[in-house]
């Protein structure tokens, strides 16, 4: 398997078939991810790790995800509303657990997080005036 380095553009590339919808989502609004699977990527039950790249300002808007998750910020920082996560500060979430939104400080944020599940991972429930929106980013299209 080979290894990566933030500052290598070819990590930004990696991720399994499953998760390239999610990847072209995520360079839609600005951001770059890389998935890893943490075992078979045609599991769903499969952990998935991802480094996750945020500009400066970006906001990640309150959503959860229906698996637990980890999270560690590895460069900049990011305002989660009650404070400011810096470098090896951790997040966690529990299933269906809402978080955010959280503001990519002035330098950007890069974070790794880890989801319990393949099937997780790749979907979000957002909150919304109008309630529960409900987005499975591994679709072919999607809002």
């Amino acid at each position: 398997m080979p290894n990566f380095s933030l500052s290598d553009p070819s990590l930004w590339a990696q991720a399994p078939s499953f998760a390239r919808p999610m990847q072209e989502a995520t360079l839609a609004v600005g951001c770059k991810i890389a998935y890893f699977a943490l075992g078979d990527p045609d599991d769903e039950s499969t952990p998935i790790a991802a480094v996750f790249q945020m500009p400066p300002g970006f906001v990640l808007r309150r959503h959860a995800h229906p698996c637990e998750r980890f999270e560690v910020v590895i460069q900049g920082s990011m305002d989660l509303g009650d404070r400011v996560a810096v470098v090896g500060d951790l997040m966690t979430s529990g299933k269906d657990e809402m978080y955010g939104p959280h503001t990519a400080g002035p330098e950007g944020c890069t974070t790794v997080e880890v989801f319990s599940s393949r099937s997780g991972s790749g979907r979000a429930i957002y909150d919304t005036p109008e309630g529960p929106q409900y987005v499975d980013y591994r679709a072919e299209t999607h809002d």
